[in-house]
C-alpha cells in the first residue's frame, strides 16, 4: 500500500531540489544564485540546508603601509602607525581609528603569518629593534638589527606564525638607540596572512 500525501511537491525549475522539512513534509529549495556555491547543512534554516561560499576560498589578509615618515625618539619603544593599506580583505585594519592595530575579525580565529620590514633612516649608531604586542601588552617576539654605515636605510625584516582568536589585536613597537630622533621611513610595511584554523 502506498501512503498518499496531500503536501507532495515537485521541482518547478532547473536545479531546484525537493527537501524534507519534517515528518511527511517537504518543500523546494532553489538552486544557488551564485556560481560555485556549495550546499551546506544549517539547522537554522527551515530546510536544514543552505547555499554558501566554499570555506577557505581565496586569500585572506592585509598589507599595511606608511605614507609619511614617523619620527621615533631614541632609547624607548614606540608603536608604529599605519595610515595606509595596499589591501585588506576582511577589515583587519582601520586607516584612521587605532591605525597601529591589526584586529582578528569574527570567524577568522586560527593561525596567521606576520611578516614585513621596518626601515629606519640611515644612521650608523646603536641598534634597531622590533617587537609585536598582543592585546596591548604581551610581547610575542622580537627582531633586531644594528645600525648601518653608508647611505642606506637600516631594515629590520621579520616573519613569524602566531595562533590568534577573533578579537585579538596586534601592534608593532620599535626601538632605536642612535642617540637622537630617527625616522621609521615610508619604505616600511606589515603583512598579515590568514593560514587557516
Amino acid at each position: 500500500m502506498t501512503k498518499s500525501r496531500s503536501n507532495a511537491v515537485a521541482p518547478a525549475a532547473k536545479g531546484q531540489l525537493v527537501v524534507g522539512t519534517g515528518t511527511d513534509a517537504s518543500t523546494t529549495l532553489a538552486v544557488a544564485s551564485t556560481a560555485g556555491y556549495l550546499l551546506s547543512v544549517d539547522s537554522a534554516e527551515t530546510t536544514g540546508l543552505k547555499w554558501a561560499a566554499p570555506a577557505g576560498g581565496g586569500f585572506v589578509g592585509a598589507q599595511l603601509t606608511k605614507n609619511a615618515n614617523q619620527s621615533v625618539a631614541t632609547g624607548d619603544y614606540y608603536v608604529v602607525t599605519w595610515p595606509t593599506e595596499s589591501f585588506d580583505t576582511d577589515t583587519f585594519h582601520d586607516n584612521s581609528t587605532n591605525n597601529s592595530r591589526v584586529t582578528i575579525p569574527s570567524g577568522k580565529s586560527g593561525y596567521y603569518r606576520f611578516s614585513g620590514i621596518i626601515t629606519f633612516a640611515q644612521n650608523s649608531t646603536g641598534s634597531r629593534l622590533v617587537r609585536v604586542h598582543k592585546n596591548g601588552s604581551n610581547i610575542v617576539w622580537v627582531a633586531w638589527n644594528a645600525g648601518k654605515t653608508g647611505n642606506n636605510e637600516t631594515g629590520v625584516v621579520f616573519c613569524h606564525t602566531l595562533n590568534a582568536t577573533a578579537g585579538d589585536y596586534f601592534e608593532l613597537y620599535v626601538k632605536q638607540e642612535s642617540g637622537s630622533d630617527l625616522n621609521v621611513t615610508i619604505n616600511s610595511s606589515w603583512d598579515i596572512q590568514y593560514l587557516g584554523a
